[in-house]
Formats: structure tokens, C-alpha cells, sequence
């Protein structure tokens, strides 16, 4: 499983990324491996077919709830 660098967020040296979990999004830790093409071998993380928020700013926070673009 490949997660692509852009979704990935660093806050106190943890690597994360934000879940969309219907109109919330939730920070999940990720344990990434080699760099593969544009993104990371996942190790440990949210399962396969979980959405991502592929381009999260630092403004975002566990739990907010968001809008998706269609």
C-alpha cells in the first residue's frame, strides 16, 4: 500500500495523516516505509480504501468537520 506524500503531515516529529470519517476528518499515526514514485510503502496506517485528505494545511485539526469537493 503506497499513501501519497502530499496527504502525509508531521506534527511533533509524528507522521499522520487525516481520515475522512463522513463530515469529520480524524489524524491517524502512520508507520511509512521506502519512498516509492511520489509517495510512501505504508507499514502501519489506515486500511486500504480509507480517504484521505490528499492536501491538508496546517489550519486543519482532529475532528473538524469538513465539505468535500466534488
Amino acid at each position: 500500500t503506497v499513501v501519497p506524500a502530499t496527504a502525509i503531515v508531521d506534527r511533533g516529529g509524528a507522521k499522520l495523516v487525516f481520515v475522512l470519517e463522513g463530515e469529520r476528518i480524524r489524524l491517524r499515526n502512520v508507520t511509512l516505509g521506502e519512498k516509492i514514485g511520489s509517495g510512501y510503502e505504508l507499514v502501519d496506517g489506515p486500511a486500504v480504501g480509507t480517504r484521505l485528505v490528499s492536501e491538508p494545511n496546517a489550519a486543519l485539526v482532529d475532528g473538524q468537520r469538513i465539505k468535500e469537493k466534488s
